[in-house]
């Protein structure tokens, strides 16, 4: 019902990608996933667990301060070739939003089958 890939180097243990079945959201499966991940890192030894990026003020961003999580300021830095302003590649762009908000609908066997051409042309 609900899974997640945990890579740790060092001290710390982080997730990158976590996920769970919407079918299943009225079990709280994703409350028990983070719950068994961070016992597994505590088992572990690990010291730090990082959950990872998050769009300020977004649902994942609230599911993630509610288990204590503290928000840090990343930095991307982007070379461009032509010299211009890095794409903004995110639900809050609104010529990109509607692209999302369309992607959301589409069933999963469509979003399957084009998912990938269309994911190797993004920067």
């Amino acid at each position: 019902m609900a899974a997640g890939l945990l890579l740790g180097y060092r001290e710390g243990i982080e997730v990158p990608y976590a996920a769970s079945l919407r079918e299943a959201d009225r079990l709280s499966v994703n409350m028990l996933l983070y719950w068994q991940m961070m016992q597994f890192s505590i088992d572990k030894g690990y010291k730090m667990f990082d959950f990872g990026r998050t769009t300020p003020d977004s649902g994942t961003h609230r599911f993630k301060r509610q288990w204590g999580a503290e928000p840090k300021q990343l930095y991307w830095h982007y070379w461009m070739r032509d010299g211009g302003e890095a794409p903004q590649l995110n639900a809050n762009n609104g010529r990109y939003g509607l692209a999302v908000r369309a992607w959301q609908k589409l069933p999963v066997w469509a979003a399957n089958a084009i998912g990938p051409r269309i994911v190797k042309n993004l920067p």
